[in-house]
């Protein structure tokens, strides 16, 4: 259910594809969108996650609506104010759609926040699968590959072109650092944003990544640094960082902190067998 849907061909004339149709658009322009006005902070200064209720949420939207008001011509602006937990909703939507992937031996090789759509009742979708490959791994040799985006590409893709599940999880933790960060452009403050790709990778081999923005929860960061071992086989797989975000989109409330303490065992590994309630989701301890 992430991952965008052929509707069909049209094999009369030109061949065309039919897709189903996004009404929200690219995630990163959505996220973009709302990054100053339609975005509510539930963020303090060391990275934990505050409470929030309906009431200041519903607040919030007035306030904003009345600094401007609806119209008509955004078609592909809804409105909403986000927070917290729908950065998490993206996050996890993302995360299965890539586990999915996986599990047919599919590797992207293109994630990056442009290449997810947005559909109604923020429903997340992977799309844009031109370059995608079949099997465990792939050494590129396209001259399609020179202009892959190197800012959301893994060390090894940039230079040895070699890609797998493991290069697309270092894309998917640069897709979850957009998302947390609202559609910011990797590596802009790190680097300027004409930076190269050899001078990127040689400051990634010495240990630079992107640093934790003020609207990511520092248990979302502790996740997205588990995708980005310079060892391929170090990284999180897919399987591992859907089934956190389940657990941390289906447990937040907007009236109760989080029981970080048993997220942070899940992420570690130390709770490898993790219960399961009678709905398929991660039980508290």
């Amino acid at each position: 259910m992430n991952i965008v849907s052929l509707l069909g061909l049209v094999v009369q004339g030109e061949v065309l594809l039919l897709y189903e149709y996004a009404e929200l658009g690219r995630l990163s322009n959505y996220l973009q969108t709302h990054r100053e006005e339609w975005f509510l902070n539930q963020v303090d200064s060391t990275g934990r996650l505050l409470p929030l209720n309906e009431d200041v949420m519903e607040r919030y939207r007035q306030a904003a609506d009345r600094r401007h008001p609806p119209s008509d011509d955004s078609v592909d602006f809804d409105w909403q104010i986000l927070s917290a937990r729908t950065l998490i909703r993206f996050g996890h939507h993302v995360s299965r759609g890539v586990q999915y992937l996986h599990s047919c031996s599919i590797v992207h090789r293109d994630l990056w926040a442009a290449n997810v759509l947005v559909f109604d009742g923020l429903v997340a979708k992977i799309s844009e699968f031109g370059v995608a490959k079949q099997g465990a791994e792939y050494v590129g040799q396209d001259e399609q590959e020179k202009n892959f985006r190197f800012r959301w590409m893994a060390p090894e893709s940039i230079n040895d072109r070699r890609f797998s599940a493991a290069s697309d999880i270092w894309s998917l933790g640069v897709v979850l650092w957009e998302i947390f960060s609202i559609g910011s452009l990797p590596y802009a403050i790190e680097h300027s944003v004409t930076c190269d790709a050899a001078t990127l990778t040689a400051s990634l081999k010495a240990g630079l990544r992107l640093q934790r923005s003020e609207t990511c929860p520092s248990v979302a960061y502790s996740l997205i640094m588990d995708c980005w071992s310079w060892i391929p086989e170090e990284r999180a797989d897919a399987a591992r960082l859907e089934q956190v975000l389940r657990w941390l989109n289906d447990n937040i409330r907007e009236e109760n902190y989080l029981p970080l303490d048993y997220w942070y065992a899940l992420l570690d590994g130390s709770q490898a067998d993790v219960p399961m309630d009678e709905n398929d989701n991660i039980s508290s301890p």
